[in-house]
């Protein structure tokens, strides 16, 4: 009986065995269709990020080249700029009717109350014969030519600083520039240099620097050598 108990029983556990080891497999291949699905899943999404990231480059690539083509506009500008401060502003002589330091009228005519007008060859604004007394060496050859005595002083180390202030005359309510050079300090090259006398002259209300603007003045300053 025991016998043909173990041998009646063992299809039965065969039989077990089979479906346990066929449930087993179809869970395995359930879990790594799973997986496959996710890795797809996951494939894709780093797919359209390749595809995204593409588009950021491209548009940085863009945003730079549009960046290098500004700085070398903007190094162009620049130099035009840096050109036209060294560029002398000629001023047409025909469009001036007073002169730019003292401010004298120029008189037209052949008499002897006649200016003449001359250009600075520094400033290029158009001055009276008495306000362009200096002359700076210019050119490869230095040749002499009319400088202001602002310019003048600009070029010539040796002279003392031109400056000029003005105010209002509390009796007629013009305005009033006086202009003097400043005498520098423990100079010897100016220790027995004549000084400009201070001369006063109607001013306008503008008030500018000696640089780039109007700076009034009557004084005659000493002409100095090259």
């Amino acid at each position: 009986m025991g016998g043909e108990g173990y041998l009646l029983g063992f299809p039965n556990e065969a039989l077990i065995g089979r479906h346990i080891s066929r449930s087993t497999l179809q869970t395995k291949l359930q879990q790594a269709e799973e997986e496959a699905s996710s890795a797809r899943n996951e494939v894709t999404n780093l797919q359209k990020r390749i595809v995204t990231l593409q588009s950021d480059l491209d548009n940085v690539e863009s945003v730079q080249a549009d960046f290098v083509r500004l700085s070398q506009n903007l190094q162009v500008q620049l130099e035009r700029l840096r050109q036209q401060d060294h560029e002398v502003r000629w001023v047409d002589p025909e469009d001036v009717s007073s002169c730019f330091a003292c401010d004298s009228s120029f008189v037209a005519g052949s008499g002897p109350t006649e200016q003449r007008k001359a250009n600075c060859h520094h400033c290029g604004k158009v001055h009276c014969s008495k306000c362009l007394q200096n002359t700076m060496p210019s050119g490869p050859l230095g040749r002499q030519v009319p400088v202001c005595s602002v310019c003048y002083t600009l070029l010539n180390k040796h002279v003392a600083p031109y400056f000029s202030t003005s105010f209002q005359d509390p009796s007629t309510g013009a305005q009033i520039r006086v202009s003097s050079p400043n005498m520098r300090r423990n100079s010897p090259s100016k220790a027995n240099s004549p000084s400009t006398p201070f001369s006063k002259t109607k001013n306008k209300s503008d008030s500018r620097s000696p640089l780039s603007a109007r700076t009034k003045s009557t004084s005659d300053v000493p002409k100095k050598g090259p």
